[in-house]
């Protein structure tokens, strides 16, 4: 029941946000501007979305080897496309974090394992977009001059940046707390948080890679920009694409859409991009992410039932492992 509540909430926030900005939104003129995209942008766009889901994956493997549960590259880069592709078409962000968790641990991982690579993967994305966000402050502020707009961003910056910060003593806030089953699987979490993120041989890996996927889809938001010649710079984008991506990955709305193109209409209008032009591109920016991840469906489809066959991890099963234990 409070799981089709919480769904309720995300389609009526999507829908709402959604309507706020189609309220100054011409549709002839997106439709023209849609139109007139260049193709060879477009393509190159697409290409380095599809590179954005390796670039995922290989940040996952980091994780995963971090808390010493490594998988095949080749499963964690399947299990990635795949998992974006149900983020894309499910009702929920998350939606496709539940089915890369199945398919870990289908494929050898405990549990545990699977659960942790997962919450902490997400948790390098989100960090490494608040520090860059953090960093880029002082530049931001030369370009937003609304006081309210400011201040919400660095909230919502700092706030990512204290969860981040408490996630490494949950162990101590929820010890009063009687053993529920969420509580009794912190300490593993906990564990795994600290291998991740406070040994240098990991965090540094782990949050450049992740750095340089947020700066591969500011180079995506550019090129389709570019297709449609709307006259923003490369700058412009890596400054004010990344609180976009920050806004629209919060498990508020259905897959980012309202977020993503609320957040970049108001934050590119600080540039002279009009309403049309910045939702005309968030659009193309959503649909394009679907279409490249298109194919996982098939491979869903065709390959889902050899995960219950087949486990692969490091090239030894988990009954090996648990004889070894």
């Amino acid at each position: 029941m409070r799981k089709c509540i919480w769904l309720g909430v995300k389609f009526i926030c999507s829908g709402s946000l959604i309507w706020l900005v189609l309220r100054d939104v011409d549709f002839a003129t997106v439709f023209l501007l849609g139109k007139s995209a260049k193709s060879t942008p477009i393509l190159i766009a697409l290409i380095l979305l599809l590179l954005h889901v390796a670039i995922a994956a290989w940040r996952w493997a980091l994780v995963l080897n971090a808390i010493d549960a490594p998988l095949l590259f080749r499963k964690v880069l399947e299990f990635s496309y795949m998992s974006t592709f149900f983020n894309q078409v499910l009702p929920s962000s998350v939606g496709g974090d539940v089915v890369r968790v199945y398919m870990a641990y289908k494929s050898g991982l405990r549990l545990g394992q699977a659960l942790n690579s997962t919450i902490l993967d997400r948790v390098a994305s989100l960090v490494s977009i608040a520090v860059l966000i953090l960093l880029s402050l002082p530049l931001l502020f030369s370009i937003i001059d609304d006081f309210f707009i400011r201040i919400a961003l660095v909230c919502a910056t700092m706030g990512v940046l204290l969860g981040f910060g408490l996630l490494f003593y949950l162990d101590k806030l929820f010890i009063a707390l009687p053993r529920w089953p969420f509580v009794s699987d912190l300490p593993a979490l906990i564990s795994d948080a600290r291998k991740t993120f406070l040994l240098r041989r990991n965090v540094f890996p782990i949050l450049g890679i992740s750095i340089l996927g947020h700066f591969n889809l500011c180079v995506t938001c550019y090129l389709i920009a570019f297709s449609l010649d709307i006259p923003i710079s490369l700058d412009e984008c890596l400054l004010l694409f990344p609180p976009v991506l920050l806004l629209s990955s919060l498990p508020i709305s259905i897959a980012g859409w309202g977020v993503r193109e609320g957040a970049l209409v108001v934050a590119f209008g600080f540039v002279g991009v009009v309403d049309n032009s910045a939702f005309t591109l968030s659009v193309i920016f959503g649909l394009a992410s679907i279409v490249v991840n298109l194919p996982a469906g098939i491979l869903w489809s065709v390959g889902g039932k050899r995960f219950q066959l087949r486990r692969h991890i490091s090239g030894q099963t988990a009954e090996n492992r648990d004889s070894q234990r």
